[in-house]
């Protein structure tokens, strides 16, 4: 097969979220099928660690599609032509956007609807974008990978898709558990931990209000670390952590890449109350990490979770305070979510998605 893949989002040193599922996911079938040709379209330079073996093709395709009016040029225009230059049978695409104007059998991975559902989260220009095409996009496409059921079960829901054209292809983590005890960043003292994105959906609000709850509840020691880089609309969640009763035992960290494992490996629990989610990266990263987790009892964070996790309300400051306290004063039941989570771990496998994402591209392919 000749294989078009959308690589727009494969930027040099950026592997996390949608970027870090095409990479996983592509480097491993390109590697297992050495018999396919695999066309890399970049929107511009690359970074040849991207071509992961002599089968991979790249292609810089212009412009640079970073805006509602150049994404659909780059899709709807200038895919096509690459499309019938290179002779691709099959397009993959991991981002959730489409060409519709492609000849061409699309897999596109659908990875959250929380734009229909949360319309402060984006620009205006974005967010009506995404509502005009991205129902069009599911509609056109020949096979959809859902990173979840509770995603799957989104989109029937939402755009009336027939399951039938639904596989499911969830997330998984690189991150291990480490074995060096180092509690250096709140100077030995016990923590929880939040790491992800900090924007309005992600309930850090709350989160801080329910830490200063179980704090004055307790009058423990422990220390809250917020990892994750402020995102659009973050004032009141920076506002919260400075006007926070306990702000001087909040601790937010923006870069911490090489030393994820050794913070959330040290913390006494992890702590990941979003409001919605497509599938919840973090509650794997806990479970690689051996540390219990606490999350919400909503869209896809309770299946991620099964039974390896405390599920609150993320609606209720109270049910998130008790939730920490549940935890950290409990050891018989956190070593009884690790000991979950790591059999939970197994059923997220990138080599599992591999094959999935691959058996449609071959199911579909002309």
């Amino acid at each position: 097969m000749n294989i078009g893949v959308n690589a727009r989002l494969l930027l040099p040193g950026v592997k996390e979220g949608i970027s870090r599922y095409l990479h996983e996911t592509l480097s491993r079938m390109v590697l297992d099928h050495p018999e396919d040709t695999f066309h890399l379209y970049f929107d511009r330079a690359y970074d040849e660690q991207y071509l992961y073996a002599d089968n991979v093709i790249p292609h810089i395709v212009r412009p640079q599609a970073r805006h509602p009016l150049l994404w659909h040029i780059w899709f709807d225009y200038m895919l096509p032509y690459r499309f019938r230059k290179d002779k691709i049978d099959v397009f993959y695409s991991a981002d959730g956007y489409s060409s519709l104007r492609a000849q061409v059998p699309t897999v596109l991975v659908s990875h959250d609807l929380a734009f229909e559902h949360f319309d402060d989260q984006n620009h205006q220009h974005h967010l009506q974008y995404l509502r005009k095409y991205v129902p069009r996009f599911h509609r056109r496409a020949e096979s959809i990978i859902a990173v979840s059921q509770a995603t799957a079960d989104d989109i029937v829901a939402t755009y009336q898709i027939d399951p039938a054209r639904i596989s499911i292809a969830g997330n998984s983590t690189t991150l291990q558990w480490s074995p060096t005890h180092d509690k250096s960043i709140t100077h030995g003292k016990d923590y929880i931990v939040y790491i992800g994105s900090l924007n309005p959906r992600k309930n850090i609000v709350r989160l801080i209000k329910a830490f200063d709850q179980y704090k004055n509840e307790t009058g423990d020691q422990t220390q809250l670390v917020i990892i994750g880089k402020l995102a659009w609309k973050s004032q009141p969640i920076q506002r919260a952590m400075t006007d926070a009763q306990y702000a001087d035992e909040i601790i937010h960290l923006t870069d911490v890449r090489k030393s994820a494992s050794l913070i959330l490996s040290n913390a006494r629990a992890l702590v990941y109350p979003s409001l919605f989610e497509g599938f919840g990266i973090p509650i794997l990263e806990g479970f690689a990490t051996q540390v219990p987790v606490i999350t919400s009892n909503v869209s896809s964070m309770k299946e991620v979770a099964g039974d390896a996790a405390v599920l609150i309300d993320p609606y209720s400051i109270d049910a998130i305070a008790q939730g920490i306290k549940t935890v950290c004063h409990d050891e018989s039941l956190r070593q009884d979510l690790i000991r979950k989570g790591t059999a939970q771990l197994l059923k997220y496998q990138w080599e599992d998605s591999a094959r999935t994402i691959y058996t449609q591209l071959k199911a579909v392919s002309r």
